[in-house]
């Protein structure tokens, strides 16, 4: 006999992409958890348990469509599937808040973790004379972590990799002691040592308080949230990252993953589900007239994705950004590569920079060579530039020698 957990973590909701909206996107992950919890149970293999290892929210104060959207999940997963235990825990990214009504929802099989003052007390998730103890640990600091600090001699404890090496401890003596007999998982939110990082969770995380996946290795499953990408930890014991439902940064893959986890005391069996994205994001490097020119091939590839646009266009039309967002609609970023100029260039603008008080002329196509490289595309729209540039420079001049 197994208990069978799907664990997801990292879902963020709330967070925006350079400024759109990705709420149909996380109301999309969400259906499709529903769809397995559904599959396995008309396959006659129903999940026990749904884990999702912190940062629920994108912020401390999340909006009221994000706070609507996972209210919503808690009603329709008890309405639908009211066997179903629901272990929810704190992230970095959430308030102490997420843990309101704990009392009354866990009337209702949803388990809601912000805190570590009971981090030793699991939940029993009982099947025939079978026991599975749940223990979740939120992201831990000296705030919300006060009794795991008391355990340690001087009582100063100042980084994950120590709260958490700790808290460990006392379960796994506590579990030993109590519960001796009984199956253990893990939820917790943390970074491990070696783990395999995108660019954002490099920037975000760091890797002073990286914790050693060792700690972890009796427990007979690890959930783990706060790294994105979805990879086994360590060599030994089953430590996972389910990583997030969604790519939300640019430089993420869109291969992304829940985990099935089928606990029993013969062992743990590890499977991941993948989801599939509404709107892929990714990243085009190319030119903009390029993009423009496009055949529809091109075009149909790319037109329902979430788009970062690094060019390096010389030149283009004014209007280019307008004209690429009708063709995609999704392109949401658009980044220059920065240009390489050779010594002779720089040394020919600075001459320019040098004489362009001289005459309005002189500081039209000094500006004009910096910006432009000085190749004129459009010969007639230039020189009517620069007649109205001297034009309007001259009247400046004038107005201002009046004025005196």
């Amino acid at each position: 006999m197994s208990f069978k957990i799907l664990h997801t973590a990292d879902w963020h909701l709330g967070k925006l992409l350079n400024g759109h909206s990705l709420e149909d996107d996380q109301s999309n992950f969400i259906e499709q958890i529903f769809t397995e919890l559904k599959q396995a149970e008309e396959n006659l293999s129903p999940y026990d348990a749904v884990v999702i290892a912190g940062d629920i929210y994108d912020t401390v104060n999340p909006g009221e469509k994000s706070m609507r959207l996972m209210d919503k999940f808690y009603y329709d997963l008890h309405k639908n599937f009211p066997q179903v235990h629901l272990f929810v825990l704190k992230g970095n990214h959430d308030s102490l808040r997420i843990g309101y009504n704990k009392s009354f929802l866990d009337l209702h099989n949803i388990h809601l973790c912000s805190d570590a003052e009971n981090f030793l007390e699991p939940f029993e998730i009982k099947k025939g004379n079978e026991v599975l103890c749940v223990y979740q640990l939120p992201y831990l600091n000296q705030l919300n972590a006060p009794q795991i600090c008391e355990d340690i001699s001087d009582g100063k404890l100042h980084s994950q990799k120590e709260l958490v090496g700790s808290a460990c401890e006392q379960i796994l003596k506590s579990h030993e002691k109590n519960y001796k007999n009984c199956l253990s998982l893990l939820c917790a939110h943390l970074t491990t040592f070696g783990s395999i990082k995108s660019a954002y969770d490099e920037h975000a995380v760091g890797a002073i308080d990286d914790v050693d996946s060792s700690v972890f290795e009796k427990f007979n499953y690890t959930a783990l949230g706060h790294i994105h990408k979805f990879q086994k930890c360590g060599s030994k014991g089953c430590v996972y990252y389910s990583g997030s439902p969604f790519p939300y940064y640019f430089d993420s893959s869109n291969d992304t993953f829940m985990i099935c986890a089928e606990i029993s005391e013969s062992g743990t069996v590890v499977s991941k589900i993948s989801f599939k994205q509404l709107h892929k994001v990714e990243r085009l490097e190319m030119n903009l007239c390029d993009i423009l020119n496009a055949d529809e091939k091109f075009i149909s590839e790319h037109k329902d994705n979430y788009i970062e646009i690094i060019f390096d266009d010389e030149y283009f039309p004014v209007d280019a950004v307008s004209k690429i967002r009708e063709l995609l609609p999704l392109s949401l970023s658009f980044r220059r590569k920065e240009r390489v100029r050779d010594t002779e260039k720089i040394q020919k603008t600075a001459e320019l920079r040098e004489s362009a008080f001289d005459s309005p002329e002189k500081y039209f196509d000094s500006f004009f060579e910096d910006v432009c490289g000085g190749e004129i595309v459009d010969k007639e729209l230039h020189e009517e530039s620069r007649r109205l540039f001297i034009e309007i420079a001259g009247r400046i001049e004038k107005e201002m020698e009046e004025e005196e």
